[in-house]
């Protein structure tokens, strides 16, 4: 036999190989050799032999001839350890890259499938019996391929149970949908984190009490004993910390929230209900005595026009009480109450220049102040439709055309919006009636938030003329009349609008 004959004779019978089957490649120049990559000739009767004419002991003696190459490529095997040998039992180490390197770094070869590396099942090491090519420890199988794809597919439904746990999370953390009924709330004393967390969620102001524990560990908490009245239901946590962030209310004193868009009648409920010795009809006295004043509160309302009918809540001082959270003394009087109010509103509307509005929009404060108020009731959820409604107000007083707003109808016939009649959104006799009578109604219709008096004294820049209802929360804004005509007709035949 050749030399490399007998090295390979020694190397097989120092591993234990002694007499072991080979297999046989054929080269790309149609010469074959063995897996030690020693020369071997086909000996015309289906066999192969050595150069010195020793038979070759074939592995496959069905498929002796392999058409690879294998100086294009290297064996690979596990070592038992948890790492990699080559055919040398060297030490080789995967790249990263689906190939492998030795220790000092230098790739291994090329040309060779590495897409998947040998699986336990499925390599053999030195010593424990036949070397197997790389492409059998892949492909044996598919063991390989099923781990990997066994591995993509756990990590997907972790990945999937993980989104799902961080949205339901967050469902908790900030729930859908606007906060709910008003709940007074007294934490105790000596009540711990948890126990405010519990004492929260038996009142609905929140719906887990042990996602809001670990929302505290973040957050911090160590809330003090007292009473927090107006706590809404369905509040984020953020909303609720804030508030138990602001501490109880001190003792002798009442707290109260008057909510954005509500109208005049609707505030003094919430005030009367806050202090019980006091009666919505003694609020309203004190709102017409005369001692509760403002600078922006016209001293009259213009009269109305011949044969219209003011509505039992017209009031020169709607939309005048500005919507926040109040400390009051238990002893304050109706006029020391809503004193606080309108001077809260003057402070708003001074520090937005509303004395400067007949140079800014050219309307009156407080005309300016009823654009706020139909702003308010008109806007959809998107911040930046207050001012685009406020420009559409303007843009249709300025050509002169009708507003056509309906909130102007249901506020004066107290009513809602899809309970209206025709002859009640046309009513001749409504001062309020926008449908038909060009301008402003004679009073706001609400408590206008700080976002819609600002969009009101600046308004987005806009030709637009009509806005459409398009989806739930959203408008749609245009210049002409075809085009309203052709949204509105959509958001007909959708369900959007009726």
């Amino acid at each position: 036999m050749s030399d490399l004959t007998d090295d390979w004779d020694t190397t097989a019978l120092d591993e234990g190989w002694a007499n072991a089957p080979v297999l046989v490649y054929q080269n790309p120049d149609g010469t074959f050799a063995d897996e030690a990559d020693n020369e071997v000739f086909d000996d015309g009767a289906g066999g192969f032999v050595y150069a010195d004419g020793a038979a070759v002991l074939v592995a496959d003696p069905d498929h002796p001839s392999e058409t690879v190459a294998p100086r294009a490529e290297i064996l690979v095997f596990e070592d038992g350890k948890g790492g990699y040998v080559d055919e040398q039992g060297d030490q080789v180490f995967d790249d990263g890259a689906g190939g492998w390197v030795d220790r000092d770094g230098v790739p291994l070869t090329e040309g060779w499938n590495d897409s998947v590396a040998p699986g336990p099942e499925q390599a053999v090491r030195r010593g424990k019996g036949r070397k197997q090519r790389y492409e059998d420890l892949a492909t044996n199988d598919g063991c390989g391929r099923r781990a990997i794809v066994g591995f993509v597919v756990v990590l997907g439904v972790i990945m999937l149970l993980g989104a799902g746990a961080v949205f339901w999370v967050l469902r908790k953390v900030d729930p859908p949908g606007e906060p709910g009924k008003a709940v007074d709330v007294v934490i105790p004393q000596g009540a711990t984190d948890a126990d405010v967390g519990l004492l929260l969620e038996s009142k609905g102001i929140i719906s887990d009490a042990g996602v809001f524990g670990w929302y505290v560990r973040f957050t911090g908490g160590n809330w003090a004993a007292g009473e927090y009245p107006e706590m809404k239901k369905n509040s984020s946590f953020a909303q609720v910390t804030q508030t138990l962030d602001e501490g109880p209310v001190p003792v002798g004193t009442s707290r109260v929230t008057i909510p954005e868009g509500v109208r005049l009648d609707e505030a003094l409920d919430k005030l009367a209900a806050q202090f019980p010795e006091i009666s919505k009809e003694d609020f309203y006295a004190a709102l017409a005595s005369g001692k509760v004043t403002s600078k922006y509160v016209p001293a009259e309302l213009p009269p109305l026009a011949e044969g219209e009918v003011a509505p039992p809540q017209m009031n020169k001082w709607e939309g005048m009480l500005f919507p926040d959270t109040y400390e009051f003394s238990d002893d304050a009087t109706p006029v020391e109450i809503l004193q606080k109010l309108a001077d809260q509103m003057s402070a708003e509307l001074d520090e937005l220049g509303y004395e400067n509005s007949e140079a800014k929009v050219g309307l009156t404060p407080y005309e300016t102040v009823i654009v706020a108020s139909l702003v308010e009731k008109e806007t959809g959820t998107p911040p930046e439709e207050r001012g685009q409604i406020a420009r559409v107000i303007y843009n249709r007083l300025a050509a002169p055309e009708i507003l056509g707003i309906d909130a102007t109808a249901v506020y004066s016939k107290n009513k809602p919006g899809g309970e209206l009649t025709t002859p009640e959104l046309r009513d001749p006799a409504d001062p309020f009636n926008t449908r038909t009578k060009q301008g402003l109604p004679p009073t706001p219709i609400g408590l206008p938030s700080q976002a819609s008096l600002k969009a009101a004294i600046a308004p987005e820049e806009g030709a637009w003329m009509y806005y459409v209802l398009v989806e739930p929360g959203k408008h749609a804004f245009v210049e002409t009349q075809a085009e309203f005509i052709e949204l509105r007709d959509k958001a007909r035949n959708q369900g959007v609008i009726e």
